[in-house]
């Protein structure tokens, strides 16, 4: 099962010390800036997990919300993980809601 949040929430989950994790590639943009933040492109996540806590909240985005989505699937139904959550609309709602945190 899929943990999906709004971007709107972030600011809440920042509150509580989660991890923001970007899953896009390092020359998609916008860029944003938050506390306890990491990029971990989709294509470097094999050899990255141990980047990826399995407590604490770990919020995880894309573009759009389609790639993050079908990561925490795969995390969670592959790699044992149940502390994920998929921010919905990814940078595309982030930057309509969240605009003082991009870059």
């Amino acid at each position: 099962m899929i943990k999906n949040i709004q971007a709107e929430e972030i600011p809440h989950y920042i509150e509580k010390g989660a991890l923001i994790i970007d899953i896009r590639e390092s020359y998609e943009t916008p860029k944003f800036q938050f506390p306890s933040h990491k990029n971990v492109p989709t294509s470097e996540i094999g050899d990255r997990l141990d980047e990826i806590p399995k407590t604490g909240d770990v919020l995880i985005y894309c573009h759009s919300g389609a790639r993050s989505a079908d990561l925490v699937a795969t995390l969670n139904l592959h790699y044992g993980y149940e502390n994920l959550l998929n921010v919905i609309g990814g940078t595309i709602m982030m930057s309509l809601k969240l605009p003082e945190h991009k870059l």
